[in-house]
């Protein structure tokens, strides 16, 4: 028999991390709006964009609860300028920052939990974006290690026909195709499309052309879809562009991350065979050509399939105890009955009822022997 060692806790801590285009920094209020919105939404880590701080005229910046601003070189005019902040409470040991001098994007890097991540902060203007992505591309090669994660002002909808209410874009598709490209050199995926692959949201409201668009993104590296939790785009309040929010899972290194494995026993159901099938074919139809590989294309359904089996099936689990509830509740009623009454037919509902009961706990029972098995399998001498 196999030596089992026993499964240590796991310990798993939630980042969260939130992206906006602050459109200018230096007004005092727009600092404490700012940071309001972080405390208000717990926020450990900012990706802020168009700081517009001006040379020799940076604000002071001082919060108890955010105290570290890390921003790129201040220009000699209030435009462009990008920032990350974080709060007192992440404990991240910082290993090395990059600024650019242009004020298109500030990178840091770090040890969390004795894990390497590097995040950064992106702003590409509104014409030749992909001629910017490529600087930046350049020096996040040489500069990222780790787990990256990415948020900013990209000035691109990357899929017009779900990203503007137009539905269409001034922006060449030469141009979005070239950015595409780019991101998935990078091996990075937009966490909200991905969690979200039919939905219609928007970041930037352009009052001269009555647009809403999606331009503001957080992008991670595609082997780190597991680790999110949730992607969500706030309102336009006191910036001209709404926030974007995601919930990133930091596991200890060393402690067993659980690893979602799909219950067969879904896939024999006739009916919710039905339901993937019908998915599948709705995410490959509404989703065609949005990603620039079909590798990442390949990632996002398997996340968007994993959430319908996930429902599927702790709606089957819940159906089960109900049911078994019933039973157990329909069985004590027939067995006070009978012990009063003797009534026959009081004894086949019985009789049927427990049955019943009996057909549900094997369903139960074979699942968990199947695992156990499993188990053993997995950490059996198989030499």
């Amino acid at each position: 028999m196999p030596h089992l060692k026993p499964r240590p806790p796991v310990t798993t801590t939630t980042l969260k991390v939130y992206s906006i285009n602050a459109n200018g920094l230096n007004s005092p209020w727009k600092r404490r709006a700012l940071l309001q919105e972080l405390k208000t939404n717990k926020i450990q880590l900012a990706l802020i964009q168009e700081t517009h701080y001006k040379l020799n005229q940076t604000p002071k910046w001082y919060d108890k609860h955010y105290s570290t601003i890390i921003h790129s070189t201040p220009q000699d005019t209030k435009v462009r300028g990008t920032a990350i902040i974080l709060a007192n409470n992440l404990q991240l040991e910082l290993i090395a920052t990059k600024l650019d001098p242009q004020g298109n994007y500030t990178f840091l890097k770090g040890k969390i939990s004795s894990c390497i991540y590097t995040f950064a902060s992106i702003y590409l203007p509104n014409k030749e974006q992909t001629d910017t992505m490529r600087q930046i591309y350049d020096s996040l090669l040489i500069f990222a290690e780790g787990t990256l994660i990415m948020g900013g002002d990209f000035n691109t909808p990357l899929v017009p026909k779900l990203d503007c209410s137009s539905g269409t874009t001034s922006i060449s598709l030469k141009q979005t195709n070239r950015l595409k490209q780019q991101l998935h050199s990078l091996q990075l995926v937009d966490v909200w499309r991905t969690l979200h692959p039919q939905d219609k949201n928007y970041t930037f409201y352009s009052h001269s052309h009555d647009i809403y668009s999606r331009i503001d993104y957080i992008f991670v590296a595609h082997n780190a879809l597991d680790d999110i939790q949730k992607a969500s785009i706030g309102s336009i309040t006191w910036s001209d562009h709404a926030p974007v929010y995601i919930d990133f899972s930091l596991n200890t290194p060393g402690e067993k991350q659980f690893s979602w494995k799909i219950n067969d026993g879904l896939l024999k159901n006739p009916d919710i065979l039905g339901i993937i099938t019908k998915a599948t074919k709705e995410y490959f139809t509404n989703n065609a050509n949005t990603a620039s590989n079909a590798i990442i294309e390949w990632e996002a359904y398997k996340c968007y399939i994993r959430g319908i089996l996930i429902q599927q099936g702790s709606k089957l689990k819940k159906e089960r105890f109900r049911k078994k509830q019933e039973l157990l509740h329909q069985i004590h009623k027939l067995e006070l009955s009978h012990m009063t009454l003797k009534m026959p037919q009081t004894l086949t509902d019985l009789t049927i009822a427990c049955q019943e009961l009996k057909s549900l706990l094997q369903t139960e029972t074979d699942r968990a022997s199947f695992l156990l098995r499993k188990l053993f399998y997995d950490h059996g001498n198989k030499c």
